[in-house]
């Protein structure tokens, strides 16, 4: 790498290929420093004659499963169909060994709903938009996959962070399992 100062320049147009193409680096370097190297997409649609009318759609990685878009069309909402699609997406989840789901949603859309699926608050970011706030839930899945290959619990060198499982002994009377 050269000593040259980057130019800055505002690029407010980013194609969605070009944005897929950053999320590449950061997952490189991600992987590179926790060794997980196991990120994966997961999606469930829902269709009405051809027409997408709902769908969960976000990754796995490291463990855990993280929804970043849940949508059902509005004239299809209260028949049960957000709910199924976020059980299969659970399901998946548990499948590929996920300890957990995580999940962000803001208070005027559904964090009730998620909560009667077993979400739990785990952060709340107020004014994020302006009045409004950013929740982010977690479901416990009460498996962690780390616990059949004791290396990979030792974690990188370094102080623990309290923020994982990597290396604390976790909360008063231990994770949360069902």
């Amino acid at each position: 790498m050269t000593s040259e100062s980057a130019d800055i320049q505002p690029r407010h147009d980013l194609t969605a290929q070009q944005i897929h193409a950053l999320e590449d680096r950061l997952y490189a370097f991600n992987a590179a420093r926790t060794g997980h190297h196991d990120a994966a997409p997961l999606a469930f649609t829902a269709e009405v004659r051809g027409e997408l009318v709902g769908a969960a759609a976000g990754f796995t990685w490291g463990g855990v499963c993280e929804l970043q878009q849940v949508w059902v069309d509005e004239t299809h909402r209260g028949r049960g169909l957000g709910r199924d699609l976020v059980r299969r997406a659970i399901q998946e989840a548990r499948d590929r060994g996920c300890a957990s789901v995580f999940l962000s949603t803001y208070d005027f859309q559904a964090p009730r709903f998620y909560a009667r699926l077993g979400f739990e608050v785990v952060a709340q970011i107020h004014d994020k938009p302006l009045g409004y706030t950013d929740i982010v839930m977690r479901l416990a899945l009460g498996q962690d996959p780390r616990a059949e290959d004791p290396a990979v619990t030792s974690g990188p060198a370094g102080p623990p962070d309290p923020g994982t499982r990597r290396g604390w002994p976790g909360p008063p009377g231990g994770w949360p399992c069902p």
